[in-house]
């Protein structure tokens, strides 16, 4: 009766051992790494905030799927890498863009500030020249007065919105009108341009109420290559929509 076989447990080949040990890198892990890079895009534009936002889902995902896998899956470090890259470009985009929002406030309200003085002056003309683009002004006080003898329609213009309200009631205080700055409400980009809407309280000798006036302000280049220029869009007396 032949003797029984018996096998004996041999040491795996180093091959073996390496295929043994081998753990697959999460291409979520991956992905979120490349995302955090492209995080960065959020500095062109406040709309591109969706790519931070996107890896740092991508990245709980990628670091859950890693932590049930039981060692099946690497990748805890370009997954951690691309969260904080995440977090840092979101943090710096959104600093940049209050910074920016807050900046533009300050110089609208500058011009708003300017324009409500020449209208307390009376001094339509000029005001209403301050409603248009740097680029589309009359040049000098005489090519004004030429502008609105020969364009009787923008001399309409000008007189139907100054005599209407609410510039016909901060009008009538005249030179005692007194106004002041309160917040700024809105702001809103398109192109080339921003508009800044700022809110203002008006009020005359005679009266202690203060009466709303919402000023739009706008900023513009027209082009990349122009200078910025700013102008007055309008002035209402609710806020506008």
């Amino acid at each position: 009766m032949p003797a029984p076989v018996v096998t004996s447990a041999e040491p795996l080949h180093s091959q073996d051992q390496s295929l043994a040990a081998y753990s697959a890198v999460s291409r979520l892990a991956v992905l979120c790494l490349f995302l955090g890079l492209a995080s960065a895009l959020i500095l062109i534009s406040p709309l591109l905030a969706l790519v931070p936002l996107a890896t740092a889902a991508v990245a709980v995902v990628a670091l859950r799927r890693i932590g049930a896998s039981d060692g099946q899956l690497t990748g805890r470090i370009p997954a951690t890498i691309g969260l904080c890259l995440a977090a840092l470009f979101f943090g710096w985009g959104a600093a940049r863009q209050l910074s920016r929002q807050m900046a533009m406030a300050a110089q609208a309200q500058q011009v708003a500030d300017g324009w409500l003085e020449v209208v307390r002056e009376g001094r339509l003309r000029e005001a209403d020249q301050l409603m248009k683009t740097p680029y589309d002004r009359a040049p000098t006080p005489q090519a004004m007065d030429e502008y609105y003898q020969a364009d009787m329609e923008a001399t309409e213009t000008m007189q139907s919105f100054f005599g209407s309200q609410p510039m016909l009631a901060y009008r009538k205080i005249g030179p005692q009108a007194q106004f002041h700055f309160d917040s700024a409400a809105g702001l809103r980009q398109d192109g080339f341009t921003d508009s800044v809407v700022l809110k203002y309280f008006y009020s005359g000798p005679e009266s202690a109420a203060e009466i709303p006036l919402y000023i739009t302000v706008a900023r513009t280049t027209q082009s990349p290559s122009r200078r910025p220029g700013w102008y007055v869009q309008t002035a209402r007396d609710s806020l506008p929509q």
